[in-house]
This record gives C-alpha cells, sequence and structure tokens, in this order.
C-alpha cells in the first residue's frame, strides 16, 4: 500500500539550500584563487623583466667602466632604476647585487635550487653581475597582497605573497661575429695604438661618443715586412690586409677568431669596399676588427693568424687609397698617411657588439664586447 506524502512537505530542503550556498563558496574562493594566481604571476613577470633588465644596464656598465660597476641596491642604482622602470606601480626591490670581474661587486652566494632563484654560480674567470629583485608596492610592502583571497572569511589578515626573482647577465670579449667588415690589423698595430699611456693599468681607448681629440687618430699602414714587433707568437709584421672570404657581393665576412684565415695585404680595394668604407665613414659607425698575431706568405697566398681575445673596435675617420680616392679625416681634416701608401686612419674605442651582428661571447676582450643573460 502506497502512502501519500503531504502536498507542501520541505523536509529536504534545508539540505538543498546548504549545498548549493556550500558549492557557490567553493566557486567563489576557487574563482579568487584563480584571480589572485593571476595577479601574481602578472607581478612575478614585472619583476623578472626587473631584475634582466637591471642586469643587463649594470653588466654594460661594468664593461664600459669598473668605477661604475657597484653592488648598490638603492632606488637611484643602475638595477633600482631599471627595475623600477620595468614595475606597473614604478616600484620595485633591489634585495641584493653580487658578481664577480670587478673588484667593486661584492662576491655571490651559492644558488639556493629554488624555482625563482639563479641558476647554479658560472664557472670561475667568468664576468658577471646578479641581480636580485623582490616585490615592492607604492604602499612600501614588500608581500604582494592577495585582494579577493582577503574578501574570504578568514583570510582578512592574509599578509599576501613574497614575489622574488633573480638575474643574471656577463660581459667579455667576443668570439665571431656574422655580417662583419673582411679587414684584419696587424697585433703590432693594435698595441702600439692602445697602450697604457694614463698610467692607470688600463688600454688607451677613446671615449666614443662623443668625438674624441684629434690626438686620439691613428693611421694603419698596407701589412709590410717592416715594422715588426714582439708579439704573442713571435715576430709579427705590422699593417694590416684584407680576409680573401668576404664576398666581392657586399663587403661582408663571417668572422670567428678561432680559425685562421688567407688574405691579401696587397688587394686593391674592391668598387663594393670603397662604398662601404666611405659609408662608414659618412656615418661614423664603429666598425669590429679581428687582430691577426701572426702573418705567413706573400700576396694573396698570406695566412693571418688571428687573436684569441677578440675583436678591436675601431672608427674609421677617413683613408688614402691610391687608384680609389683619399678621403680627408672627419675628425682633424687632415690626411695622415704618406703619399702613395695605401692607408686607413681613425681610432680605437671599446663598445659593445650589436645584436645584428649576432656575437658570440668569448675571450678577455679587445675594445669590442658583448653582454648577454646567462641565467
Amino acid at each position: 500500500m502506497w502512502r501519500l506524502m503531504p502536498v507542501g512537505d520541505d523536509r529536504g530542503a534545508v539540505a538543498t539550500i546548504v549545498c548549493i550556498l556550500f558549492t557557490t563558496s567553493v566557486f567563489f574562493a576557487l574563482g579568487a584563487l584563480t584571480l589572485d594566481m593571476g595577479l601574481v604571476y602578472n607581478e612575478r613577470r614585472e619583476i623578472q623583466n626587473g631584475a634582466d633588465a637591471g642586469a643587463l644596464a649594470l653588466a654594460q656598465s661594468c664593461a664600459e667602466n669598473a668605477a661604475d660597476c657597484l653592488s648598490d641596491t638603492g632606488p637611484a642604482s643602475t638595477p633600482g632604476r631599471y627595475a623600477d622602470r620595468n614595475a606597473m606601480d614604478g616600484t620595485t626591490l633591489v634585495t641584493n647585487v653580487c658578481g664577480a670581474g670587478r673588484p667593486p661587486l661584492r662576491a655571490c652566494t651559492a644558488s639556493s635550487g629554488r624555482w625563482t632563484d639563479c641558476l647554479p654560480l658560472p664557472p670561475a674567470g667568468t664576468n658577471f653581475v646578479e641581480v636580485r629583485t623582490r616585490t615592492r608596492t607604492a604602499g612600501g610592502e614588500t608581500f604582494f597582497p592577495r585582494q579577493f583571497a582577503r574578501a574570504l572569511a578568514g583570510f582578512a589578515d592574509d599578509p599576501g605573497t613574497a614575489v622574488p626573482a633573480c638575474a643574471r647577465a656577463s660581459w667579455g670579449g667576443v668570439q665571431s661575429i656574422t655580417g662583419g667588415f673582411p679587414f684584419t690589423i696587424s697585433w703590432c698595430t693594435w698595441d702600439e695604438a692602445t697602450r697604457d699611456r694614463n698610467g692607470d693599468g688600463l688600454r688607451d681607448y677613446a671615449q666614443y661618443p662623443p668625438n674624441p681629440p684629434g690626438t686620439a687618430e691613428r693611421t694603419l699602414m698596407k701589412l709590410t715586412a717592416s715594422p715588426t714587433c714582439s708579439g704573442v707568437e713571435g715576430t709579427v709584421r705590422g699593417g694590416f690586409g684584407w680576409i680573401d672570404d668576404r664576398p666581392v657581393i657586399d663587403c661582408m665576412a663571417d668572422l670567428d677568431v678561432t680559425r685562421t684565415y688567407t688574405g691579401d695585404p696587397g688587394a686593391d680595394m674592391t668598387n663594393v669596399c670603397k662604398t662601404t668604407i666611405e659609408n662608414y665613414v659618412t656615418n661614423k659607425t664603429t666598425v669590429f676588427l679581428p687582430i691577426f698575431t701572426k702573418a705567413e706568405g706573400t700576396g694573396s697566398g698570406t695566412t693571418y693568424t688571428l687573436h684569441r681575445d677578440g675583436f678591436a673596435a675601431f672608427v674609421i675617420t677617413g683613408y688614402r687609397w691610391p687608384g680609389v680616392g683619399t678621403k680627408a679625416s672627419w675628425l682633424t681634416g687632415t690626411t695622415s698617411c704618406p703619399p702613395g701608401e695605401k692607408c686607413i686612419f681613425g681610432f680605437f674605442t671599446d663598445g659593445p657588439v650589436p645584436g645584428s651582428f649576432n656575437p658570440v661571447m668569448g675571450g678577455a676582450g679587445m675594445g669590442a664586447y658583448a653582454i648577454g643573460m646567462i641565467g
């Protein structure tokens, strides 16, 4: 026999309501967690970008001037300024700056292995800086607030999340470039032109830009049997020469200082290379040149062994090239080359190799240097 239930009986309704409320609370909590995690992820990206930018900027400062290579973490420091610029609220805390390769830098401690930490320390002898950053709000808090979580019961006093980041950047000489000028100069020439004249133990590179004084200008002569000097691999002939690996089409070559190249010290300048040099002079472009430590053979059979510490940075100011033409120096207004000789004049400087040359880091550096992230 079936028993009829009274119409309107609401037994079980409370349980249904509780279930609905519980489910709603769960979805609300999950939504709050999702939104907060999205905000934390965005904050992490800003903090990491700031660390990367600060490390790259400081690495360039270290490469250019040891006096600017400091372990300063203040807002006015190089890492501090770049970290702040990468934050939407304009402020990021730099907690530590360290590195190796310049005496002013503090030594770094080993990595903790956490995913927010840097990779293990690079090999000894590597020039690098390390920048660690962390959240700092406009109010000075160093924990990123979980805004939606604080709306939940029991989480009103949630302190927030610590969002740290770490970045390392390195600087050093350049082993290879693509699309370089197919021209090499003697170690003797480079050594004499950049020899320490200030008594500070550093190479005498002209600061550029701005334009240096006319006394910085040097004249590079065509490769000759003399004068010679005592170089890193015995007696070295002075001057310069062409590298025959260059494509005639664009007067460019892929250059690697670990290779040996054939060349021609007496070769006439091709029309395309004349145009290239004229553009360098007109635009006051810094050219990156390999330096040879040994030149064997004569004429088109000359073989160049290159210095493995990298490339020189040279600004061509003019040239005299019989059969091609003469262009007076834009720096001094003169033509500092004996009549009948093939000469290029300009000054040596130091500076970064642009990314368009695809520089590969290697060697101690001979004026040109590369900067890159290493962790």
